[in-house]
């Protein structure tokens, strides 16, 4: 917009503002009038843990970014900071075309220039994402400007002299060169489109007999062939395959209705059910009315992702997660009653949680079998037939019940102070929740938590092979997918065990590095320049041409972790560079609860490279009537009677002393509570729970949410109105004039 205003009125500096003010009033006025949604959305997402990471600042992208830009141009298929063109060949040519009269197209030009810029700088993906990571979604825009050019430039690329033709030919032939130069522009999307530029120059020729319509029409044919072209590439399932990455628009009412919200609903008849699990299906709970620990959302709530970092939970996004890790502890203080798994996936169970029935939530058979029988024009079915389409359309889930739940709101009758709460480690925290409450500050009546002078770290020993090497700082592997192993000398039965990852970063190795490098990337010198000579000459230019095309930064990968026992499990790491970076570097990996002892835990390091580590942690949390005991203390004090509705929820309770009501429903500064009728303070509770300060006795208790700006946001709304009918009345008033 700023370099229109320039271009159209850089003689009349005057005009200039006044267009730019109108244009600045209007903005506002719409703003304004959006109020209402734009700025509780506008606040909550400032507030948002995910708009509080900051990544690292790359002021160019690696190599292989560059190299595909020639190709992605016409094909459309990209890999690296989420930039998708896939011009069409006379989109491309106009481009050409355009040059050959630079003052008459100046303004194209400068916006061609404008939007290559943002394309090729990090800063610019960053500042079309909200300076968050950088990213190129905003590309449609540039294929927006590219076909505006087509349809500017389309009367003159049909009616070309001779000059123009030659330079057009000239750009089309070093284009070619750097499709076929740039090893990541040499893709066969790109290969099969680009004789269409020189077709398309025969076409537009002036030696070429045609008549303008046909020149047209043959034009237009290119341009769907470009388009078919890009869509065949991209969507195949022979080539890209995108299209696997959607659902069957066939079977989409079935992913929602059978899955882990079936099970519940089939197997469990409580008013306000809370589950966890595993594999569980994304905001499925959300359609089905039920809660449970599962949260897929663009924007997230700071309070939950505090609690979860000071917890080190194994899920590293703040915005998709699946619960606590089959922790038991975090997974009965969220008032979580039941644990639904596929019934192949039923390890790692939580402590306490016993089977209550297997239920199949699939498609019913009967449809397909009547088809089968219409297919073989048969009366009748095998039961090896039956069994053969049953079985295909069968979905076992497993629910297991809490025999330790707590109800969704209970008292505490203590309380952590913050010192005492830094102290601690992650599961010491955990731990201690069971017992008092970490609050912000002391509650009259509340006696202070003494303390845990357990801190449930256990002794090992490390082994691992000639492909690992301990440093000072962490671990280097000189290959792919090697194995750390953690022996556990003091095995502890009926515990649940965790390792705990402080300071977890990596940095990747390329192979040529570990033959020319420094000695940190190859402690060992296994690698040298005696293997590197006898190394066959073809695996020498791969690795050279690996190392050229060299991408640093990694979106994620996964750090495997198995027991003895027989359980493994993923950490997916993301590193501060990747697009959708937590900045987190400390997690725990849940190993599960077992009887039986566990006497070993194997890490295996997915990559070649340097992995930073401050250290490493394993915790044995022992279960039985200790735990059962805590829980039973915590439910002897709990809010009865509960009554949901939208934005508001109601109770009462019984005390025999003064405590803390913790109720299982995240904090935000939208809630407000009421004790018997009167409005007292929201207290955060365990760093993302809502609760209230409550006196010995019986008592009603409410809670009640307003979203946070909302009535400012109403103003806002209304001021932008008036602002709009005053703009609207004071055109026409100038009209009538006119």
């Amino acid at each position: 917009t700023v370099i229109r205003l320039i271009m159209l009125y850089k003689k009349d500096i005057k005009e200039l503002l006044a267009k730019g003010v109108r244009i600045l009033l209007s903005v506002i006025t719409g703003v304004l009038m959006a109020g209402m949604l734009f700025l509780p959305v506008i606040m909550f997402f400032t507030g948002a843990s995910r708009f509080s990471v900051g990544q690292p600042f790359h002021l160019f992208y690696s190599v292989p970014y560059y190299g595909q830009l020639p190709g992605v141009i016409i094909s459309g298929i990209w890999r690296d900071a989420g930039l998708h063109l896939g011009v069409t060949v006379p989109a491309v040519i106009t481009v050409f075309l355009m040059f050959a009269d630079r003052k008459k197209n100046m303004f194209l030009i400068i916006l061609l220039a404008f939007c290559c810029l943002i394309t090729v700088l990090p800063i610019g993906g960053r500042m079309m994402n909200g300076m968050s990571y950088p990213t190129n979604r905003w590309a449609f825009a540039f294929a927006l400007l590219c076909a505006y050019i087509l349809a500017n430039q389309w009367e003159s690329m049909l009616s070309l002299n001779a000059r123009e033709w030659r330079m057009i030919l000239v750009c089309s032939i070093v284009y070619y060169c750097l499709c076929f130069v740039f090893d990541d522009s040499r893709s066969g999307a790109v290969l099969a489109v680009l004789p269409l530029f020189f077709i398309s120059l025969m076409i537009i020729g002036q030696n070429i007999s045609l008549t303008g319509s046909v020149k047209e029409i043959l034009i237009l044919a290119i341009v769907i062939a470009c388009i078919f072209n890009t869509s065949f590439w991209t969507f195949s399932p022979g080539e890209e395959n995108f299209v696997s990455t959607f659902k069957e628009s066939g079977n989409i009412w079935d992913i929602w209705s059978a899955n882990d919200t079936s099970a519940m609903k089939i197997l469990v008849k409580e008013e306000y059910p809370r589950y966890s699990g595993v594999s569980l299906t994304k905001n499925a709970n959300m359609n089905a009315g039920i809660s449970n620990t599962q949260y897929y959302w663009s924007i997230s709530n700071p309070y939950v992702n505090k609690y979860r970092m000071d917890l080190e939970m194994r899920e590293p996004a703040f915005y998709d997660f699946e619960g606590y890790d089959d922790r038991t502890t975090p997974n009965t203080l969220a008032g979580v009653g039941y644990f639904v798994v596929k019934t192949n996936e039923n390890k790692g169970i939580p402590y306490g949680y016993e089977l209550m029935d297997e239920v199949d939530v699939g498609k019913d058979p009967e449809k397909s079998l009547s088809e089968l029988k219409q297919e073989l024009q048969a009366e009748e079915l095998s039961e090896a037939q039956i069994r053969k389409v049953t079985e295909s359309l069968n979905q076992y889930y497993s629910v297991y019940e809490n025999n330790y739940s707590l109800p969704l709101g209970y008292v505490y009758d203590s309380f952590i102070p913050e010192t005492k709460w830094e102290e601690m480690n992650p599961v010491q925290k955990q731990e201690a929740e069971l017992t008092a409450a970490y609050i912000d500050s002391p509650v009259d009546g509340l006696k202070e938590f003494a303390g845990d002078d357990n801190d449930y770290q256990i002794p090992y020993t490390t082994e691992y092979g000639d492909e690992i090497n301990r440093t000072e700082t962490g671990y280097v592997t000189t290959s792919d997918d090697v194995q750390l192993t953690f022996n556990l000398p003091e095995q502890r039965e009926n515990c649940e065990t965790y390792l705990e990852i402080k300071g977890l970063d990596f940095k990747g190795t390329p192979e040529y590095d570990l033959y020319f490098g420094k000695g940190d990337v190859d402690p060992r010198d296994l690698y040298n320049k005696t293997n590197w000579r006898l190394l066959p000459i073809d695996d020498q230019i791969s690795i050279l041409r690996h190392k050229i095309r060299w991408e640093p930064i990694v979106d994620e990968f996964p750090v495997t972790v198995s027991s003895s026992a027989g359980v493994e499990k993923s950490l997916k790491f993301v590193p501060p560079d990747a697009r959708f970076s937590s900045g987190r570097h400390d997690y725990i990996i849940n190993m599960g609860y077992k009887e039986e002892a566990i006497s070993a835990l194997t890490l295996t390091f997915p990559k070649r490279g340097v992995y930073s580590v401050d250290s490493f942690n394993v915790y044995s949390i022992p279960m039985g009537d200790e735990y059962a005991g805590k829980v039973e203390r915590l439910k002897s004090s709990s809010l009865d009677n509960i009554q949901l509705e939208t934005d508001k929820l109601s109770g009462d309770i019984q005390l025999d002393t003064a405590g803390v009501l913790c109720v299982a429903i995240p904090y935000s500064k939208g809630w407000r509570a009421y004790v018997d009728g009167k409005e007292e303070a929201v207290i955060c509770v365990n760093e993302h729970y809502i609760g209230a300060a409550l006196e010995r006795g019986y008592h009603k208790v409410e809670f009640s949410y307003d979203t946070p700006y909302k009535k400012q946001g109403l103003i806002m709304s209304f001021i932008g109105i008036l602002l709009f009918i005053c703009i609207l009345l004071f055109e026409r008033r100038g009209g009538s004039r006119a």
